[in-house]
C-alpha cells in the first residue's frame, strides 16, 4: 500500500514538471515575447551605439519607439535567468531620463579632456569650464545667462568654430542672430579673424531677405517718421470715427497704461523712481481744458491738476472719466492738525485716501462731531 502511495506522488511530482516545462516552453516561444525580445535587442544596440550628445528630442524619440516594449517587461523578472538582456533592458528603459543625463554628462566630461588643447586656443584665449560645457553641450535648446563681459561671444565664436572643426556641420547650415547691428558687426570681424566661413545677421535683415527672395515688390522698411504717420493716419481716419474704440483708447491711456509695479519688484526706491521718470506724465484733459496747478506736485492728471504718485494719477483719471467731481487735496475740516486726504468728491460729501503698500498712515484725532 505504500509502495503504491509512493508512486503515486512520484507520478504526481513528475506530471508537475512536465507541465511546467511545458507552460514556461509555450511561454518564451509565445509571438509576442520573441516580438519584443526583438526589439529589445535593437535598443540594445542602439544605447550602445551612442556616441553624441543625446538631446531631449532625442531621448523622447527612443522613449517613444521602445515604449511598447518597456510596458510589456515591467517588472517581468521571471525573464531575467533566461534572458539577462531583460534585465539590462529594464534597468537601462526603466530609468530613461536618469540614463541619459548621466549619459550626457560623461560625454561632455570625455570631450573636455579629448579636447583640451583644443579649447585653450579659442581666438587666442583659454576656455574656462562653463564655457566649454556651454559649446559641447548639443541641446535642442540652450539658454546661456551671463553678465556682461563674461565672454559670451567669445563662447559663441567657440561654438561656432566647435561645429565647423569638431563636428563637420557645413557653414551655411549655421545661423547666427542678433537684435543689433553693432553685435552682428563685431561677430562678423572676429568670424573673419579666425576663418570661419559663416555670417552673422539681425532678425530684422533675416526677414527683409527672405521676403525679398520670394516676393518680387521689396518692402520699404519704415523708420521713425513713416512710423509716426502710419499711427496719425489710423488715429484720425479709423480710432477717431469709432467711439467705442475711441472710448477705450482713453480709458487705457489714462487708467491702465502706466499701472505701477509693485514695490518689490524694483531693488530699491531710486529704481522705481527712475522708471517713473521715464512715464509721460501729460494727459488728455490738461490739453482739453488747461486749469490752475498746484504747484507743490509732480504729475499732470486729466482734470489739470499734478498730483504725487502714478497710483494718485491713475485714480484722478478715472473719477475724472467716469463723471465723478472731485477736489484734490482738499484739506480736512476737523481736528487740531492740517490734512489733506487725497482726495474729496464733492457730490458725496467723502474723503479718499489712498495708502500705498508697505506705508502706514499715522492720524491724530479726528474729531467730526
Amino acid at each position: 500500500m505504500q509502495t503504491t502511495a509512493l508512486l503515486l506522488l512520484c507520478i504526481l511530482l513528475i506530471a508537475i514538471v512536465v507541465i511546467r516545462h511545458q507552460s514556461a516552453k509555450k511561454k518564451y516561444e509565445h509571438p509576442d515575447y520573441l516580438q519584443h525580445l526583438e526589439t529589445i535587442k535593437i535598443f540594445i544596440e542602439e544605447v550602445n551605439s551612442l556616441n553624441d550628445y543625446v538631446t531631449w528630442v532625442a531621448r523622447d524619440g527612443i522613449k517613444t519607439r521602445y515604449a511598447l516594449a518597456g510596458r510589456y517587461f515591467k517588472n517581468k523578472t521571471d525573464y531575467y535567468k533566461k534572458e539577462p538582456i531583460v534585465k539590462e533592458f529594464n534597468a537601462i528603459y526603466g530609468d530613461w531620463d536618469e540614463y541619459i543625463k548621466h549619459y550626457n554628462q560623461d560625454y561632455v566630461s570625455a570631450q573636455k579632456e579629448k579636447l583640451e588643447g583644443y579649447f585653450n586656443n579659442i581666438e587666442g584665449k583659454i576656455l574656462d569650464d562653463q564655457q566649454r560645457t556651454a559649446i559641447i553641450t548639443d541641446e535642442y535648446s540652450n539658454l546661456i545667462i551671463a553678465g556682461a563681459g563674461s565672454g559670451k561671444t567669445l563662447t559663441i565664436l567657440g561654438k561656432v568654430q566647435y561645429l565647423i572643426e569638431q563636428k563637420k556641420i557645413d557653414p551655411n547650415e549655421i545661423l547666427l542672430l542678433s537684435f543689433t547691428k553693432k553685435t552682428v558687426e563685431e561677430l562678423n570681424h572676429r568670424l573673419q579673424k579666425i576663418n570661419l566661413n559663416t555670417k552673422a545677421t539681425t532678425f530684422h535683415k533675416l526677414g527683409y531677405d527672405l521676403i525679398k527672395a520670394y516676393y518680387e515688390a521689396v518692402p520699404v522698411v519704415t523708420n521713425e517718421n513713416t512710423l509716426s504717420s502710419v499711427v496719425t493716419t489710423y488715429l484720425q481716419e479709423d480710432l477717431f470715427n469709432d467711439t467705442d474704440a475711441l472710448q477705450a483708447y482713453i480709458q487705457y491711456v489714462a487708467c491702465y497704461m502706466n499701472i505701477p509695479e509693485d514695490y518689490d519688484h524694483y531693488g530699491s526706491l531710486g529704481e522705481k523712481t527712475d522708471t517713473e521718470k521715464g512715464i509721460d506724465f501729460v494727459t488728455l484733459k490738461e490739453k482739453c481744458e488747461p486749469l490752475n496747478m498746484v504747484t507743490n506736485a509732480i504729475h499732470d492728471t486729466l482734470k489739470g491738476e499734478r498730483v504725487k504718485s502714478v497710483e494718485e494719477l491713475m485714480i484722478a483719471n478715472y473719477l475724472y472719466l467716469n463723471g465723478i467731481d472731485y477736489e484734490y487735496e482738499k484739506a480736512y475740516p476737523y481736528g487740531t492738525e492740517v490734512y489733506r486726504p487725497d482726495f474729496y468728491l464733492t457730490e458725496y460729501n467723502l474723503y479718499l485716501e489712498h495708502l500705498r503698500p508697505g506705508f502706514i498712515l499715522q492720524l491724530g484725532s479726528r474729531d467730526s462731531s
